[in-house]
């Protein structure tokens, strides 16, 4: 987690991390800090990106 929050990341749920940050050499940033980390690389199973248009929040609904 604090590598992440260092790039701006948060944790949204489990391993799913979100940023505002929208610049793609931030997340190469992040990345590239993981990929150093000793451990990183041979823990990951599968890693991925992508761009969140709209994030509409149903959870108050469905609490309700």
């Amino acid at each position: 987690g604090y590598t992440m929050r260092e790039f701006g990341f948060t944790r949204t749920q489990g391993s799913l991390y979100t940023c505002q940050n929208e610049d793609m050499a931030n997340l190469f940033s992040a990345i590239n800090e993981l990929k150093a980390l000793p451990w990183f690389p041979s823990s990951v199973r599968d890693i991925r990106a992508f761009r969140i248009e709209q994030w509409s929040d149903f959870t108050s609904l469905v609490k309700s």
